[in-house]
């Protein structure tokens, strides 16, 4: 058998799939990977500025980046309110949208858009609390420094 590619949406569903985090009904598929695509976009695009190095259109992208920023950040404090009390971005358990959020919102934080998250209190309490799951909390303390 061949491996994966190193897509990393594509291993996240794989792993999704064999750990079961991947919901609990069709509508909850789609939902996860309405969230890991939105997610996915605004990544491409903060990722851009972080390696960006030309200082006249770095303003530019700096500013497209601060839209999506703030475009998905609002999405995704909607979709966890949406969901009601149970703590999670999409049903009642974990998922693979919940952890690629926290990935995502913690990265945000640690690369200059902290007080973007700060604006969306749910949403950073929803980030602080993945945080603290303890095999999540293990392995972050645990893996090497890396600023993505």
């Amino acid at each position: 058998m061949k491996g994966l590619s190193g897509n990393s949406n594509s291993l996240c569903r794989y792993l999704g799939w064999e750990f079961g985090f991947m919901g609990n009904s069709n509508w909850e598929i789609g939902k996860i990977d309405e969230t890991t695509e939105n997610i996915k976009d605004m990544n491409e695009l903060t990722g851009k500025l972080f390696f960006h190095k030309d200082g006249d259109t770095k303003a530019e992208l700096q500013k497209k980046a601060e839209d999506m920023v703030a475009k998905t950040l609002k999405w995704l404090d909607s979709q966890l309110r949406e969901n009601g009390t149970h703590g999670f971005l999409v049903g009642k358990n974990l998922s693979v949208a919940d952890i690629t959020s926290y990935n995502a919102l913690s990265c945000l934080i640690e690369n200059g858009f902290a007080s973007s998250v700060e604006g969306y209190p749910v949403l950073k309490a929803h980030t602080d609390r993945i945080s603290n799951i303890p095999a999540i909390k293990r392995w972050v303390n645990s893996r090497p420094k890396t600023p993505f």
